[in-house]
């Protein structure tokens, strides 16, 4: 590994570091899940300048993740499968990273064929996405 290499892993640790603190300062003040998650999201999506992300809640009752709260937009067909949908734990993005208990980032959404929001993400242009 170079030094320049070293340099710019360092730096986007660094980064990530940052962004992590910003978040927790963030949501410091909130007092309800939802302030959390609004917070979270924003911050998130501003810190490393992403369009869109989504916070979804476990229904305990049925086992699955509802959709609960967004930040940003990508349009209203997105939207609308987005509010509708549900995923069990393994099935799409969010319940890889369930199932996973980790962060879970795909490159090409196309290769998620088990999320109904994938196309609809792809057709908007979305082109990646990640989960934690």
């Amino acid at each position: 590994m170079s030094a320049i290499e070293a340099t710019s892993e360092d730096l986007e640790h660094s980064r990530n570091q940052a962004a992590v603190f910003t978040v927790l300062d963030r949501i410091s003040g909130a007092s309800t899940v939802a302030e959390v998650a609004e917070a979270a999201l924003d911050t998130v999506r501003e810190e490393f300048g992403w369009a869109y992300g989504s916070f979804w809640r476990l229904d305990p009752a049925e086992a699955v993740l509802r959709f609960d709260i967004d930040s940003g937009e990508v349009n209203a067909q997105f939207m609308q499968v987005t509010e509708s949908a549900t995923f069990a734990r393994g099935v799409g993005l969010s319940g890889r990273a369930w199932r996973r208990e980790d962060l879970v980032f795909v490159a090409d959404l196309g290769e998620v064929t088990d999320c109904v929001r994938a196309p609809v993400a792809q057709a908007a242009g979305v082109k990646s996405g990640v989960c934690f």
